[in-house]
């Protein structure tokens, strides 16, 4: 397949024609993101199972979101459906579920790998912090996400809008990770950073202007307020529903990209 050469700056608005995809019809886009975020909220309570489960049928999950993408942006009304649509297709099931077990087995294989390059940050998580991953650390996270970011989206994407198998559209995932780094590395940047901002809006506002103040009294007030458990709770409610727009948005913009990536 022929890799089209994209300009570094076509990322910004792959997400403002993703927004417009958004657009046209919230109501479904936000419903689709609430069944799929509370299907994977009641799978994580399932130990082990629930993630294995979970990390086999996302790629089927987002082919439907993907379809969906197709449709709207050929003015075209979108369907609740369209998310489990690939699920109960039983030719498409099973590729995309092989799929899911290549990631599954790639997070396994990036878990025991990441020991040996930064420690136990990494399987401590957030707890961690973000420091103690060291810049070696660091660079080794950006690449792995960005790696695991072209592959679940393109790989999706070509599957399900190009009906490619699983093995080419790999190679084909493959091959404009490694030509096209700089936008789909912005793209996936700037994805990362609103997937931050929408998360820790309200205690990263607080930090920032403790920052900027040398009033003691007025910056112990800003620390013991955004470390307080109201804050939190209002940055997982910001999160929540920032999510609802920021998914179907980013999936409109994958859509919109691999149209421009990859030569029809």
């Amino acid at each position: 397949m022929q890799i089209n050469t994209i300009p570094a700056g076509r990322a910004l608005d792959w997400f403002k024609q993703g927004w417009a995809i958004f657009s046209k019809d919230m109501v479904t886009w936000v419903l689709m993101t609430l069944v799929m975020g509370v299907g994977a909220f009641i799978l994580n309570f399932l130990p082990i199972i629930g993630q294995i489960v979970l990390c086999l049928i996302m790629p089927a999950l987002l082919g439907g979101m993907l379809y969906a993408a197709q449709q709207a942006d050929k003015g075209q009304p979108i369907k609740l459906e369209y998310l489990w649509m690939v699920l109960l297709d039983g030719q498409k099931r099973i590729p995309f579920i092989a799929l899911g077990g290549i990631l599954f087995g790639a997070v396994i294989l990036v878990g025991v790998v990441s020991v040996a390059f930064i420690g136990d940050s990494l399987l401590r998580g957030a707890n961690a912090g973000l420091l103690s991953f060291g810049l070696g650390g660091m660079l080794f996270m950006l690449i792995v996400g960005f790696s695991v970011f072209v592959l679940f989206n393109y790989t999706a994407a070509l599957m399900m809008l190009r009906d490619m198998p699983l093995v080419d559209a790999l190679k084909a995932c493959a091959g404009v990770a490694s030509t096209q780094v700089v936008p789909l590395l912005v793209f996936f940047i700037f994805s990362l950073f609103l997937t931050i901002l929408i998360n820790a809006p309200i205690s990263l506002f607080f930090s920032i202007l403790d920052n900027f103040t040398n009033d003691v009294e007025l910056s112990f007030l800003f620390f013991v307020f955004s470390s307080s458990s109201l804050v939190s709770s209002l940055d997982s409610l910001f999160g929540f529903f920032g999510g609802f727009i920021l998914v179907p948005v980013t999936i409109g913009a994958v859509f919109i990209s691999q149209q421009e990536v990859f030569a029809a």
